[in-house]
């Protein structure tokens, strides 16, 4: 009876540990403030009530909660000695009494909790060996029953003794059909002797395991099954029958069927293909695989890819691991080292496989170590070709399809003035070298970018980064695809402003000197019909020394390139037969000034006669007479005067003659002026005013003009 009651107040274990502490503290409160009052007196206090309380939470709650108690009880017991209602105590017999008490009641509480324990061990039985079995046997027949997988049983004859609902299922039979009929029903014809191998083993006691094989189902379908077979013994240990286990394998079969399909497959292909676990060793080794890397199947199949190939990666392998299953797929190029030791580059594609719950990688590696050299090759030849151009003595221009300045020589920079870092596109050296026409320019560019002709030509003025207009022969043309399949272009140019004005002046020359013959011809034959008509008598001797006038003027124009004649130059050539008369008797003053061939021609031949006219009748006929001849301008108006003085008295000649002429009208027409002749009794003077524009060469009258010519 105390031991049920016992075991009813145990079953409060079950309550939360800190609620049965709880409940005993409780108890310890209730009697402290039962005991502790001074008119209270309670028998043994205050041991007594607290040894109670302690046994019973003991009992009631367990051995921590009892143990609490036992704690709990000590300290407040404190507050029954002297001085009382204070946790000090004066007197070491009430320790000693505590620490008693103390001891007492744990061991108490140990005692009890021990026997407790014992005792409802004892009271708790196991049940007994029939009711055991029967459970047994139930959990065993709830187990077959709901197997996946057909149980069958059978005697050593091969017939069916149990038939669970899993091989009705797998074989279309029921159990009614099979029990008591043989297994052979299941098993094809030409697989008999597979039955009898079985029980053969099952007669020696042994256990057949994952034997695959075929069976056949009711409807004549056939079924690829994995079958266990243990054999069965009675009380004596003797073999009486034998449990089968058969497991439908069809899905697994046709996926291997399939995978050995696609194996075939994937070893037709050139490429190195390989599955590999992810974190784990290769599965699958293809034959492109042994061929690319050396390595058997055998020999690849469990071991790490990366660590097999020495993989060398942009990244780390563990991170094209992480890519691989977070993403699926993984593409880039990886340097891999064959069993000979050789150094190859692939191209590997990697896709996230899943197979049986796990992951795989299935990873895909072409060969393009020689691609990779060549394209080596290709991009040195690139560097060689952009260096020579670079250095190129022609002006040269790389730019690609998408209008990109690739490489441009130093030639070019330094003759447009402009540098590399202004130079990035086409449309930067259209903007700056064309000016207006740069959309028209940049048209024609992109026709060629557009066409890929062969060469296009093209003669276009550009204009250099110091103002200065160059005139440009261009060729553009296709070059061909770079490594990066960028499809590239150059331009070639060559500067041909001044060949074309040479080409320009040499054209002009040849008219001039046409014009210039045809004047020639027509002023001799001028010169030798007045001299014929007025001169008869002398002809030869006037007309000889005019032609050597008008040849001394030519010879000046030669020198000069036609450019201009100085006029001092002119007047001492026309004046040479008097050289020792210049500076003592003949006066030469004037600024350096170029006539141009037309006023030097009529000028030449004016002079001519005025000297010739003083040696014979004029200021130079004696020994001291004298001739003054100076010229000048002020920009606008030529001015040129002879003057003679201290000669033979001078009178208007009677007739009209051909130095007259020239004097007179052949230079007021070449230089479009006005001659002023007057016949003084001191001295001839003749004076030439005339447009400078008519008289002088160009450059003369340039007030900036610093460069060519003789001037002042």
């Amino acid at each position: 009876m105390f031991l049920r009651g016992i075991k009813l107040a145990r079953s409060s274990r079950s309550w939360h540990l800190l609620a049965r502490i709880g409940i005993a503290t409780t108890a310890v409160a209730a009697a402290t403030a039962l005991q502790l009052p001074a008119e209270a007196n309670v028998p043994g206090e205050p041991f007594l009530l607290y040894y109670v309380i302690v046994v019973v939470s003991a009992g009631a709650f367990g051995r921590i909660p009892g143990f609490v108690a036992v704690a709990e009880t000590a300290i407040a017991s404190v507050l029954y000695f002297d001085p009382i209602y204070s946790l000090r105590l004066t007197h070491a017999v009430d320790l000693l009494a505590i620490e008693i008490y103390l001891v007492v009641a744990a061991l108490s509480v140990e005692t009890l909790c021990r026997l407790v324990d014992s005792s409802l061990a004892e009271k708790s039985e196991p049940k007994s060996a029939r009711i055991q079995h029967e459970e047994a046997q139930a959990r065993l027949a709830a187990i077959v029953t709901s197997s996946a997988d057909a149980i069958v049983g059978k005697t050593l004859d091969g017939l069916v003794t149990s038939w669970n609902e899993a091989a009705e299922r797998m074989f279309g039979y029921s159990a009614d059909e099979m029990i008591g009929q043989s297994i052979r029903r299941l098993i094809p014809a030409d697989r008999q002797a597979e039955e009898d191998m079985i029980l053969g083993r099952l007669a020696r006691g042994e256990r057949v395991e994952h034997y695959e094989t075929v069976r056949i189902a009711k409807d004549g379908r056939p079924i690829d099954v994995s079958v266990t077979v243990s054999p069965m013994r009675d009380a004596e240990g003797r073999v009486i029958g034998a449990s089968k286990i058969v497991r439908d394998i069809t899905t697994q079969k046709q996926a291997e069927g399939l995978l050995r399909r696609q194996a075939d497959l994937l070893d037709q292909s050139h490429d190195a293909i390989l599955t590999w676990k992810i974190g784990g060793g290769i599965t699958y080794w293809s034959r492109g695989a042994e061929l690319l890397y050396g390595y058997t199947a055998e020999e690849a199949i469990g071991r790490s890819s990366h660590e097999l190939l020495r993989t060398r990666s942009p990244i780390s392998m563990q991170e094209v691991e992480a890519r691989i299953t977070r993403e699926g797929s993984w593409y880039g190029e990886l340097g891999h080292t064959t069993r000979e030791g050789r150094l190859i580059v692939v191209e590997s594609r990697h896709v996230r496989v899943s197979y049986n719950d796990e992951v795989y990688a299935l990873e895909t590696n072409r060969d393009i170590t020689a691609r990779k050299h060549a394209e080596e090759e290709l991009r040195k030849s690139e560097e060689r070709f952009r260096s020579s151009l670079l250095h190129s003595p022609l002006p040269v221009l790389l730019f690609d399809d998408r209008e990109q300045i690739l490489a441009i020589s130093q030639s070019w920079l330094e003759e447009t003035g402009y540098s590399r870092e202004e130079l990035h596109r086409i449309e930067d050296w259209t903007a700056r070298a064309h000016g207006e026409r740069s959309g028209e320019v940049l048209r024609q560019i992109r026709s060629v970018i557009s066409t890929e002709p062969e060469a296009v030509r093209a003669e276009l003025m550009i204009r250099a980064k110091d103002g200065r207009n160059r005139l440009w022969n261009l060729v553009s043309s296709a070059l061909g695809t770079q490594s990066d399949g960028r499809r590239l272009f150059v331009s070639m140019a060559q500067d041909t402003t001044e060949r074309k004005a040479h080409e320009e002046q040499i054209h002009l020359l040849m008219r001039e000197a046409s014009h210039r013959a045809k004047n020639i011809l027509g002023l001799v034959q001028a010169i030798a019909r007045q001299t014929a008509a007025r001169e008869p008598e002398d002809f030869v001797g006037r007309f000889t020394e005019r032609i050597q006038a008008l040849a001394a003027n030519q010879d000046l124009l030669v020198r000069n390139k036609w450019q201009g004649v100085d006029v001092e130059d002119l007047v001492r050539a026309q004046l040479a037969h008097f050289a020792d008369l210049i500076g003592p008797r003949i006066t030469v003053n004037g600024p350096k000034l170029p006539l141009n061939a037309a006023a030097a021609q009529a000028v030449g031949l004016a002079l001519h006669e005025l000297a010739t006219n003083a040696g014979k009748y004029g200021a130079l006929s004696t020994d001291a007479g004298r001739v003054d001849i100076r010229w000048g301008t002020d920009r606008d108006t030529f001015t040129m005067s002879w003057t003679e003085r201290e000669g033979p008295p001078v009178s208007a000649p009677k007739r009209r003659g051909f130095g007259t002429i020239v004097t007179e009208a052949m230079a007021e027409r070449s230089v479009g002026g006005v001659v002023d002749l007057d016949y003084a009794p001191s001295g001839l003077t003749w004076r030439l005013t005339c447009p400078a524009a008519n008289a002088l060469e160009p450059w003369e009258r340039e007030p900036n003009f610093k460069g060519r010519g003789k001037s002042n």
